[in-house]
């Protein structure tokens, strides 16, 4: 009966610190620059995931509705 509740035991704590675990998140990489927009790279589940990002350039229009 006790190896029974040792098994028991073990398994709810792998269960136990395998949810308390956080997700393992990759940094981007930066790529290149081209003008003002910024290209990185990441790798997620085995593929390699490539994006673009930009800060806006200017501050023009009435944009409080957004």
């Amino acid at each position: 009966m006790s190896s029974r509740l040792y098994r028991i035991g073990i398994a709810l704590m792998m269960a136990i610190a395998g949810i308390a675990l956080p997700a393992a998140a990759q940094e981007p990489t930066p790529i290149d620059t081209h003008r003002d927009w910024h290209t990185y790279k990441f790798e997620q589940n085995g593929k390699l995931v490539c994006f673009m990002a930009s800060q806006p350039t200017k501050e023009e229009g009435d944009y409080t509705q957004r």
